[in-house]
């Protein structure tokens, strides 16, 4: 297929069924927009790449040069797509992918003590990470993104114990109702303390040894 092809296919496949209404959302005019799709234009590249990340598609994609498609609910290549950008596994930890759903996408993370955690993380926002690794980083993507994936899993862990323990130590302090003694209730709260100090050491080594930022 032809650019104009696939950029007509690609518009009306992530809803856009008026070339007019997508070009109001590019930002440019109609007339040019219609070049585009009907009459052989080719668009400059920072406008090809404003197109691919509002269809949620790479530039290849519109080119013809791919028939992988990133976005639009293809969820078997997404999944397939982030495996060969994760592995060969991270030598630190281990991040596996368990379900892949509309919005997000789960995956599970090994540490090296083999304790495991969760974490759900927005599938438009690994979806654009890739389409933009693809534009700009073609050679390195594969050890971008494993920085970026294992950066935000690991501390969406560390935000939702953080977010737990912090309830936790409200809850204790504003229990009027507590069996324990006020000294028992302190020293629990100077425990939680230091589990979330904890975390944010833990975050900031990890960030400090294992990432070529």
């Amino acid at each position: 297929m032809s650019f104009q092809e696939n950029l007509r296919y690609y518009r009306e496949k992530a809803g856009y069924k008026q070339s007019k209404d997508f070009a109001k959302v590019l930002d440019i005019p109609y007339p040019t927009y219609v070049g585009y799709e009907s009459q052989g234009r080719e668009p400059k590249y920072e406008t090809l790449c404003k197109i691919a990340d509002l269809l949620k598609v790479s530039t290849d994609d519109l080119l013809g040069r791919t028939t992988n498609i990133i976005g639009n609910n293809e969820d078997e290549r997404l999944k397939k797509t982030i495996q060969e950008l994760i592995y060969p596994c991270i030598s630190i930890v281990d991040i596996s992918i368990d379900d892949i759903t509309e919005n997000n996408i789960k995956f599970t993370i090994m540490f090296p003590s083999k304790t495991t955690a969760t974490a759900s993380i927005s599938k438009d926002k690994i979806i654009n990470t890739i389409n933009k690794l693809n534009q700009k980083y073609f050679y390195k993507k594969q050890k971008y993104f494993q920085n970026y994936i294992t950066d935000t899993v690991v501390s969406t862990i560390s935000n939702n114990l953080k977010d737990k323990l912090n309830n936790m130590l409200d809850k204790v302090k504003n229990d009027k109702n507590s069996p324990f003694t006020k000294e028992q209730r302190t020293e629990f709260m100077e425990y939680i303390k230091e589990q979330i100090k904890s975390l944010d050491n833990n975050q900031t080594l990890f960030n400090e040894n294992y990432f070529d930022k």
